[in-house]
């Protein structure tokens, strides 16, 4: 999460998006080295950030829906293709 199309997605959708859908969802932004800016929205209560995990597929089974954080384009196919597996996106 240290890719700037990356925080700039998790960003958009933490801050726009997810309180205007689903106000009391719990939001979980997982990768490695997240920015500051990513670690600044961790509120422990609705929002928590991770830094690396040895595997994401504790958060992937748990999450009942996934989001791939892309508005800019890049690395699309790796994204689909690695959370498209839980059904969920």
């Amino acid at each position: 999460m240290d890719s700037e199309p990356n925080i700039d997605a998790a960003l958009y959708f933490c801050k726009a998006i997810i309180r205007k859908v689903e106000p009391r969802a719990h939001v979980y932004i997982v990768g490695c080295e997240p920015s500051e800016e990513l670690q600044a929205l961790h509120t422990g209560i609705d929002v928590f950030v991770t830094s690396a995990v040895p595997d994401a597929t504790p958060y992937l089974d748990a999450a009942g829906i996934v989001i791939v954080p892309i508005r800019l384009g890049e690395a699309l196919e790796s994204k689909f293709s690695t959370h498209s597996r839980t059904g969920r996106l």
